[in-house]
């Protein structure tokens, strides 16, 4: 038996790889096997040999309440827990507090494990008009092979969502259902996993498509006079692609556009053929061709008129409107 005097409960236990235990759940106690907690309730974690001996427990937490439900060995003597924490009247929090109870996500390593930690994505879903948590499928992807590494969908009583991420390499990610917009991203694993708490949170508001609506495809890159889409945009395209393949009914037309600094070319092709490419990149992906059409922008239409290099690369990309859904 193991406990204070006030309450506990175990509301999850897990084999672990050393043939041990984890027991996770909260408590109300400040002494006994607990030892000193800070708020009315906080989270536990108790690891135990493999006759139920313990070997350590730790307690976290602030000083309202704070629950863990459940944990996961995502690497052998690495434990990732969730649960919710309370929002405090205090400056100080356990976390960012976006709400009264928020998503609370922690990573606790066994004293004897020397491994690495393993990043983990995580957040809630939301549709942007209603405000309401939102079940959608998100999708891993490697950014160099395209292949895909791993889906989840979200929960759909409060929208959230949790992936644990490799240790190495680019990855991208994309939010998808169907009716809706993408939304997606591109990772730095190693970067990530450098860190001693790698948890990154997103939250997501996803946006119902209308026939009329403009996207700027900002994650889709072009050099100077280039009408071809730079190698770090493959990401952000097959995430267009996966869009319009889980909304079969969307037609759009792809606008593309040159910056004024796009010298020595004639800037209404060069417009006209980032488009193309785009719609080609689709088309390959097994887009049917009558659904994409593609034109070139005005080239008065510029985001920003700032000369400095960079910030004119914004200049240089391709919107789509979705003319039909």
């Amino acid at each position: 038996m193991y406990g204070g005097t006030k309450q506990e409960g175990a509301t999850n236990l897990i084999k672990t790889t050393d043939g041990g235990f984890l027991l996770t759940g909260p408590t109300q106690s400040k002494d006994g096997d607990i030892g000193t907690t800070k708020g009315g309730f906080d989270g536990f974690l108790l690891k135990t040999d493999n006759k139920g001996k313990k070997k350590w427990l730790k307690t976290g937490g602030y000083d309202k309440k704070d629950f863990l439900y459940a944990s996961a060995e995502i690497a052998p003597g690495q434990f990732l827990s969730i649960g919710n924490s309370e929002l405090t009247n205090h400056a100080a929090q356990l976390m960012e507090h976006s709400g009264k109870y928020d998503i609370w996500l922690t990573c606790t390593k066994d004293s004897a494990s020397k491994e690495a930690s393993t990043p983990t994505l995580t957040g809630v879903v939301i549709d942007k008009t209603t405000r309401k948590p939102m079940k959608v499928y998100l999708k891993l992807i490697n950014s160099e092979t395209l292949d895909s590494l791993q889906a989840v969908s979200t929960n759909p009583d409060n929208g959230e969502y949790l992936m644990v991420l490799p240790k190495k390499g680019n990855v991208s990610f994309v939010t998808l259902k169907p009716g809706f917009l993408f939304y997606g991203g591109d990772l730095n694993l190693e970067i990530l996993a450098s860190k001693p708490n790698p948890v990154i949170k997103r939250n997501i508001e996803m946006e119902a498509i209308t026939e009329g609506m403009t996207v700027n495809l900002s994650k889709v890159y072009f050099n100077s006079a280039d009408p071809h889409p730079a190698p770090e945009s493959f990401s952000e395209l097959e995430r267009f692609a996966t869009f319009m393949k889980i909304n079969p009914k969307v037609k759009v037309t792809l606008y593309g556009y040159a910056s004024f600094q796009d010298d020595g070319t004639d800037k209404g092709n060069l417009s006209l053929n980032r488009a193309a490419a785009v719609k080609s990149y689709l088309v390959k992906r097994g887009i049917k061709e009558d659904r994409v059409l593609a034109a070139a922008g005005d080239i008065n239409k510029q985001i920003t008129l700032d000369t400095n290099p960079e910030l004119q690369r914004k200049n240089r990309r391709v919107e789509f409107v979705i003319i039909a859904k």
